[in-house]
């Protein structure tokens, strides 16, 4: 069953299932933030978060698999993934937590689950 996600964020896991970066970095307001504890990496604003998805993409061979949404807030959506590729103990869950303003992502934490 595919999981229902908010037009927004079925468009950012759209680009990353395409590895399209520039779709995905045009899914961000201008002044986001990004925190992927994982890689102990807080981006802040398009720069940013265009070199973080970039190096990411050439680091490690991934795709990510949305297994449930919740609506955690107002504006605010957990999405539960499994996210498999070449890093150790892949497939692995995460969480991507995004904070929504005005059409955009303006915050997006993402943890290992």
């Amino acid at each position: 069953m595919q999981v229902q996600l908010p037009p927004l964020i079925a468009a950012y896991f759209d680009a990353v299932d395409a590895e399209a970066i520039e779709e995905q970095v045009a899914c961000f307001s201008i002044d986001a933030n990004v925190n992927d504890v994982g890689e102990h990496k807080t981006m802040a604003g398009h720069d940013a978060i265009r070199k973080w998805l970039t190096d990411t993409a050439k680091a490690y061979r991934f795709t990510v698999t949305p297994a449930d949404c919740q609506e955690s807030g107002e504006n605010v959506w957990t999405v539960q993934t499994e996210i498999a590729g070449s890093f150790p103990g892949s497939p692995l869950p995460f969480a991507y937590t995004f904070t929504v303003a005005e059409g955009s992502i303006h915050t997006l934490l993402i943890e290992q689950k």
